[in-house]
């Protein structure tokens, strides 16, 4: 029986204005074999760094 791989590889990074405390996301999303499936880039506004994680699992 041969194994196929099926996965998916998800990588976020976001960015926070210091004196302003605004925040941005983004991220994407690859297969197996680095093909590129879906990316996104949201700006999150005035919040904290938790909260900007959190948002990054919910665009997932």
């Amino acid at each position: 029986m041969v194994e196929t791989r099926r996965w998916i590889r998800v990588k976020s990074d976001g960015a926070v204005k210091i004196n302003t405390s605004y925040i941005a996301a983004s991220g994407v999303l690859r297969n197996h074999n680095g093909k590129w499936i879906l990316g996104f880039n949201h700006k999150l506004g005035k919040c904290t760094i938790f909260e900007a994680k959190l948002w990054v699992f919910l665009m997932v």
